[in-house]
Parts: C-alpha cells; structure tokens; sequence
C-alpha cells in the first residue's frame, strides 16, 4: 500500500492500491516558491523513502519551463522539464545526500537534466511522470529541431495520396506503400513498427516504486496468462461497400470470434451506412 499526495496515473493504470493524503505535498525550493512537488511513499513506515516530482499547474505563480523531447537511456519521452540548477537547491532542503542519478539527454547527447536520489533511497524526477503518459497516449509528442516543418510534409503527403488512390491502380498503391515504410524506418520517434518508450517507462515507475518498499508492487497485469504483447489487425473501411463485406473479410481470418482481432475504421464516406456490421 502507498500514499501519494495526489490521484497517481500510473497506479491507476496498473490498479496498484493507494491512498491520497494532500498533506504529502511540498514546495519546491527551501522558501517552497517553486512548482509544488507531488509524492509517493509507502504506507508501511514512516520515515520509508520516497519518489517526488514536480506539479505543474496555473493555481501557483511560477515560471513553468517548456515541454521538451528527451531521452532517458534508450526511452524517448515528452513533457515538461525542469533543469537541474533548479531541482538541486530543492532537494539541500530535504533529507539525506543527493546526487545525479541518470542523465536526461536530448538527441545530440547533451544533458538537459538529471533523476536524483539520496542516500536513504529516495528519488526525484524532474518531470510529471502523469504528463509523460499522457502526452504519449493522446500522441503530444514535441518536435525534435526542424520536426515540425517535416510532420507538415508527411501530412501534406497523405492528403494528396488519400486524394488520388481511388484513381492508382493496385500495384502502385502497394507501391507507394512500401516506399514510405522504409521512410517511416528512418524516423528516430515514433519507432516504426513499434514504438516501446511508453511501455518501458511505466515499467520503470513500477520499478522505482519497488525500490521504495524493497517488494514488489501488487498490481493486475496488463496482459493475461503471462503474455507481453497482443496483434490488432486494422482495416480502413471508406465506403459503403466496404461496411458490407466487414463479415466476409471477417471470416477470411477465422471470424470476428475465434480469428486476430481487428478495427474498422469507417472512413468519412461510409458514415451514412449501417453500422450493425461493426
């Protein structure tokens, strides 16, 4: 069991039980003048280590530093960060004896900022680690330099081949396809075919949440009967034709029942179609 000082979005997630004790917050700085810190002890004992990080919010007149792009070993994360000129007078207040941990770096190697941790075991991050995942399920990732200008070509692309494939024969479709899959190879973030940041990073809260108690964290696992990974088919589905044969193209895979899972995407000019297919 832990306490946190606020709703923890990862033990959310993993169902890990906790209690909120709004008393756990702290300011950050001797003079608490910087971003409140959220924190997350174990209920066991007092005096257990802890895991803080810092709360970004309107209600507090502080300077809020922009959202960067940063590593973090092999991870590639997003969110707001805070440099260590400015986590370090914060944790001389606390107790114990801190020192960098793990560097965060940007994608020339440069160090941006640092994860602390003292002598009695406890950590700081310097990012929200709620907003971390967040960013990454509703896909708010932040350009790397010169990112943008790229996404808006990429973007621009798709519209002018979603435009004209109903006039490309076959053969060339596939075509293109493949092309851009060995564009999308070449991208640093998200990975293609799969990007494995999010999930590595909530392990690792699980992790550091661990080391706070010495055991591990009871929680329901995400995949059942010891799997890690699951296949979902997906399938654009743009006309009206389209939502009919959903059943047939259903059963060519074993079925909606017994085969690989899949979604239908139901394109803009197939909206005015039953839906009893899907």
């Amino acid at each position: 069991m832990f306490l946190t000082s606020q709703p923890f979005l990862v033990f959310d997630y993993f169902r890990v039980p906790y209690e909120v004790v709004p008393d756990l917050v702290t300011g950050l700085g001797a003079d608490a003048t910087g971003p409140r810190r959220g924190r997350l002890v174990p209920a066991s004992a007092k005096g257990r280590p802890a895991l803080s990080w810092p709360v970004f919010d309107s209600a507090r007149p502080v300077a809020t530093p922009r959202a960067r792009r940063f590593r973090l070993g092999e991870l590639i994360l997003h969110g707001h960060l805070l440099s260590d000129d400015l986590v370090a007078p914060a944790l001389r207040a606390d107790a114990g004896t801190w020192s960098r941990a793990e560097a965060l770096r940007d994608d020339d190697g440069t160090i941006m900022s640092s994860i602390w941790r003292s002598s009695d075991g406890s950590i700081s991050l310097p990012f929200d680690p709620a907003e971390v995942v967040t960013r990454c399920w509703s896909e708010q990732y932040v350009d790397e330099p010169g990112g943008g200008a790229r996404r808006k070509l990429r973007s621009a692309g798709l519209g002018v081949y979603y435009a004209a494939r109903p006039l490309l024969p076959r053969p060339v479709q596939i075509g293109l396809r493949r092309a851009a899959s060995r564009v999308q190879r070449l991208r640093s973030f998200p990975r293609w075919p799969v990007e494995e940041s999010l999930h590595g990073f909530l392990d690792l809260i699980l992790e550091w949440a661990s080391s706070l108690t010495e055991e591990p964290v009871p929680c329901i696992a995400p995949w059942p009967a010891g799997r890690t990974w699951a296949l979902v088919l997906t399938h654009d589905v743009e006309t009206g034709l389209g939502v009919r044969r959903i059943p047939s193209y259903a059963r060519s895979t074993g079925g909606l029942v017994t085969g690989p899972r899949g979604t239908w995407c139901r394109g803009a000019t197939s909206s005015t179609t039953p839906s009893s297919p899907t």
